[in-house]
């Protein structure tokens, strides 16, 4: 069963408390973004009435463009007039020309996945590569009688910080204040004008997959243009999860700070396993200072760590941040990183990795970073998926000094080979004719 938790943050703020809203509206915005590419729905023609009259009622359409992608974005609010709570909804969006030809149509659910009777939610529908419309069109098409006993949840602080590029990025905490485990499905964060009217949404988002019963998960929600001033709304998507943890044969470890050449830090992010099978590697890695969350990055190898092996890579924060200016000198010593394992998505592989022929080919330290490049070979006859290298450079005294991973293609055919480049932060005082290097690269049978 599905539900959402909503919460407010003004963009213009860096932290604040959120205003959690349970089976409820939110609250209007004080002030409104600029609306230059924001179109309103120009006529009461633009939202269509189903044949059979519909308890779901559509306003507030409005499309525009992404700058970076081209996509058309189309959002909305749709409002729940029965008696009774209606559940995945979902609605059709339709693009349509001068003479009321249908352009492109998408099928697309509300953020909010139940509303009770008047409660409203806004939903988004993505038409890549589209041509401007004349017309926009939203209908109900389906939707069902929700079971009882939604889960909760509640949005803990929250921090916008923007980018150089123009985007931001949402960060805060998701605690579910159920005693059954639920299950993130989606987080959208939508940015309204002061009525309401959504102007632009996004739904690329990092989290936990489940939560058990008081646990928490930090979040993160990329906005690709930063709207200010303006107000974000955040929903989440959950249902009650009926997966069970298992026990976890991998562990993950972080070590660091280790100064490196011009001063930056950077932290080793070890993988190990004493399991006699190979594993999915699954979580996250949060960069903080004190309780307040500066970023969030996925732990996802792209192939099973291998049966009773360790794997290693650098993340240096400074360049994680997604702060839109370079963070001060002094907040460095304060700024710590830790994993948290995703016990839900780790998860025994059901195939192994097959272990390929690699070899480096040229180095170069330019600065603090030492840049590898080499070459992987496919010796079978058949492809292979997801060719990753791993490098660890390793003192004349066994310490570990650096290490990374790269995946330079998506496949390689049957006697083909890759070329590969990886970037890695070295420590000070490193010398590269000195270090010992340890190369290994897997992949996949398809």
């Amino acid at each position: 069963m599905l539900t959402a938790v909503r919460g407010l943050i003004p963009t213009a703020g860096c932290i604040g408390v959120l205003v959690i809203l349970f089976a409820s509206c939110t609250s209007q915005p004080a002030s409104a973004p600029p609306t230059d590419t924001a179109q309103p729905s120009p006529s009461p023609s633009q939202t269509a009435t189903p044949t059979q009259p519909s308890p779901l009622q559509i306003s507030d359409l409005t499309w525009r463009v992404d700058k970076q992608s081209g996509t058309l974005k189309v959002l909305g609010l749709v409002t729940n007039h029965a008696t009774q709570a209606l559940g995945d909804i979902t609605l059709s969006v339709s693009l349509r020309d001068d003479d009321g030809g249908l352009m492109a149509e998408v099928h697309t659910g509300a953020a909010r996945s139940i509303l009770s009777p008047g409660e409203q939610s806004y939903f988004l529908a993505l038409f890549p590569a589209a041509r401007v419309p004349a017309q926009v069109q939203a209908l109900p098409a389906s939707f069902s009688e929700p079971p009882s006993g939604p889960p909760r949840a509640e949005v803990k602080t929250q921090r916008l910080a923007g980018q150089r590029n123009g985007s931001a990025t949402i960060l805060g905490w998701l605690e579910n204040t159920e005693t059954d485990p639920i299950q993130v499905s989606g987080l959208t964060a939508f940015l309204t004008d002061s009525r309401g009217r959504p102007l632009d949404a996004a739904e690329d988002w990092l989290a936990q997959s489940v939560l058990p019963p008081g646990g928490a998960t930090p979040f993160r929600i990329h906005l690709p243009e930063a709207w200010d001033p303006g107000q974000i709304i955040i929903e989440a998507d959950l249902e009650f999860s009926e997966d069970a943890a298992g026990p976890i044969d991998v562990y993950i470890d972080v070590v660091g700070p280790r100064a490196s050449q011009q001063g930056l830090p950077f932290y080793l992010v070890t993988l190990s396993s004493q399991s006699q099978q190979p594993w999915w590697v699954r979580g996250l890695l949060l960069i903080e200072r004190g309780t307040e969350p500066l970023a969030l990055l996925p732990i996802r190898p792209p192939v099973p760590l291998m049966a009773s092996n360790t794997w290693s890579y650098a993340v240096e924060p400074a360049l994680a941040l997604p702060l839109m200016e370079a963070p001060p000198a002094d907040w460095m010593p304060e700024i710590r990183m830790r994993a948290l394992p995703d016990p839900f998505e780790s998860r025994p592989a059901v195939q192994a990795a097959v272990q390929v022929p690699v070899a480096i080919t040229g180095y170069e330290l330019i600065g603090r970073t030492l840049y590898l490049r080499g070459m992987l070979e496919n010796r079978a006859e058949t492809a292979l998926k997801a060719p990753t290298v791993w490098v660890h450079v390793i003192a004349t005294d066994g310490r570990l000094l650096t290490a990374g991973f790269t995946q330079p293609a998506e496949s390689v055919a049957g006697g083909d080979a890759a070329a590969f480049r990886l970037a890695l932060p070295v420590p000070l005082g490193f010398d590269p004719a000195a270090a010992e290097y340890d190369v290994q690269a897997y992949a996949l049978r398809p």
